[in-house]
């Protein structure tokens, strides 16, 4: 039988994800409960192959044929399988190279922060020289750091960047109260 995997149909048997053939869109009540709400091209039959890397299922790619078209050979089905692959390779290669440069990118962050905290120990300096570098990491709009008196109970807005920042550097949250306070 089908099991899903996201929006689409294909069978999952023994430990494998297989391609399957369905010859008659239409009368297929998998199809119409799956697709019919989205899906509006009137098809006649369809190859649905998953997207598998290294035992990961990534997704699934489907391949319509209209209704003037004959239906797909089981040549076509090894066709879309082979793509399907390959593709799924390709697919999972992009994802570890950008999984890749984020953590490239954040140990590059990491070591100028350590610079910096090598350079001086004057938070004057030392937060603004931070923000500046987690703002190029992430591209963030604005960041503050609050800290604690521990002897009032109040969490004070230390250093800010950003829209209204002046604004956020005067506001005093008491502990436990708000996200700030309950942080």
């Amino acid at each position: 039988g089908y099991f899903s995997a996201g929006c689409g149909l294909t069978i999952y048997r023994g430990n494998a994800w297989q391609t399957i053939k369905i010859d008659d869109v239409a009368g297929d009540p998998e199809w119409a409960k799956r697709f019919s709400g989205y899906l509006r091209l009137r098809a006649r039959n369809s190859i649905i192959a998953p997207l598998v890397a290294h035992g990961e299922m990534l997704g699934l790619l489907g391949v319509i044929n209209k209704l003037d078209a004959d239906t797909f050979s089981t040549a076509d089905l090894e066709v879309v399988a082979a793509l399907a692959s390959h593709a799924a390779l390709a697919i999972q290669n992009a994802q570890l190279y950008e999984q890749q440069r984020r953590n490239s990118e954040r140990q590059k962050l990491l070591e100028q922060i350590s610079l910096h905290l090598q350079q001086t120990l004057d938070l004057e300096v030392l937060i603004p020289r931070i923000f500046e570098e987690v703002n190029k990491a992430i591209d963030a709009e604005g960041q503050s750091i609050w800290l604690l008196n521990t002897e009032t109970g109040v969490i004070t807005c230390r250093f800010a960047t950003g829209p209204g920042a002046g604004r956020i550097k005067q506001v005093t949250v008491p502990l436990g109260q708000g996200i700030v306070g309950r942080s």
